[in-house]
């Protein structure tokens, strides 16, 4: 082919491009075109700054321009009204979307049964994420007993077992969209020791 090296952008001249491997991960189906179906004006297809990056990702890493995953980042920051306290923040945060980025886009082309995207928590330092993960754990032992496991070597036990039947635990309950999960989670705890205690005393 006569034309650019667009990867590296050297001059005009003719290239010649050797396939080692290919991998057909699409169906044909996707270059149909839809019938019946009302045509609007709108952006041309693939002509934002993030399919320039996935149409040529090497291109971003050594091309000689700014690379077009910086502009993706300033669309990022307009669009959810990102406001940093320096210029020097500013380049950090960029720093942490484009390698978040680029390990979405390098999940995504390895054709796996799910598909990653890039959400407002694109900017945030690991620090930060494990933040809203809840409390820090300590590190200091919790002074557990371990599990007396001799006690029950060579114990048959049966299939199934539903404490339910016993008066153990209450039936399930149905949180519905309250997100109340956590509760019923502790009390199912609570009550189960509670009944054994005090059948066991």
């Amino acid at each position: 082919m006569r034309g650019y090296n667009s990867l590296l952008g050297s001059h005009y001249d003719k290239y010649e491009i050797s396939y080692t491997e290919f991998d057909n991960s699409f169906p044909a189906s996707i270059f149909d075109l839809p019938i019946n179906e009302t045509k609007k004006c709108g952006v041309l297809p693939g002509s934002t700054a993030e399919h320039r990056v996935l149409a040529n990702p090497m291109e971003d890493l050594v091309g000689r321009h700014q690379p077009w995953a910086h502009e993706v980042f300033h669309h990022y920051r307009r669009r959810l009204g990102r406001r940093y306290s320096s210029v020097r923040e500013l380049e950090h945060r960029q720093s942490i979307f484009v390698h978040n980025m680029r390990f979405v886009h390098s999940r995504n082309r390895a054709a796996l049964s799910y598909s990653l995207a890039l959400n407002h928590l694109a900017d945030r330092t690991p620090q930060e994420l494990a933040a809203l993960r809840g409390r820090r754990p300590s590190g200091a032992p919790n002074k557990g007993q371990p599990f007396p496991s001799q006690l029950y070597t060579g114990l048959i036990l049966p299939e199934s077992l539903d404490w339910r039947m016993y008066g153990a635990v209450t039936p399930v309950k149905d949180q519905a969209v309250c997100g109340s999960c956590w509760s019923f989670a502790t009390t199912g705890a609570m009550e189960g020791a509670l009944f054994l205690k005090v059948r066991a005393g």
